[in-house]
C-alpha cells in the first residue's frame, strides 16, 4: 500500500510486526485465474512500515514445502491471466482492501521471481 492515508479506516497496525495481533489469522487472499482454471487461498498475512505512509504486506512459506505459494507459481506458470490479492479487515466484517492484476506481460517475470517457491 503506497499511502495508507487512502483508507483511513484500515486497521494497518494490528498486522505489523512479530507481535501483531493478526498473526496467524488468514486474511490474506489469493486469487489465480485463467479461462480454464481458477483458484484461491486463505493464508496468513503479516506486514510492516517500509516508509510514514507505506505499507507492505507479505507471507511467508518454508522453501522446499507444498506451500499454497507454490500452487499459485504453478498456476502463474501455466498462464493465468489475472491474480487478485485482498486482505481482510480483521474484525470480521466483510470489507476487504482488493487489487486484481492481469497476468499478460508479467507471467515470465512472476514465474522466474516464485521459482523458489518450489
Amino acid at each position: 500500500m503506497r499511502d495508507t492515508r487512502f483508507v483511513p479506516d484500515f486497521p494497518f497496525d494490528t498486522f505489523e510486526g512479530p507481535d501483531a495481533t493478526t498473526n496467524g489469522e488468514p486474511l490474506f487472499r489469493v486469487e489465480v485465474g485463467s479461462e480454464s482454471v481458477g483458484f484461491g487461498f486463505d493464508l496468513p498475512i503479516g506486514g510492516w512500515y517500509l516508509e510514514q505512509y507505506a505499507f507492505v504486506f507479505g507471507h511467508a512459506a518454508l522453501n522446499g514445502t507444498d506451500s499454497q505459494v507454490a500452487h499459485i507459481a504453478d498456476d502463474v506458470r501455466q498462464g493465468a491471466t489475472t491474480m487478485t490479492v485482498g486482505v481482510a479487515m480483521p474484525d470480521g466484517a466483510d470489507r476487504w482492501l482488493l487489487a486484481t492484476v492481469p497476468m499478460t506481460n508479467a507471467v515470465a517475470a512472476v514465474a522466474k521471481a516464485m521459482e523458489p517457491c518450489r
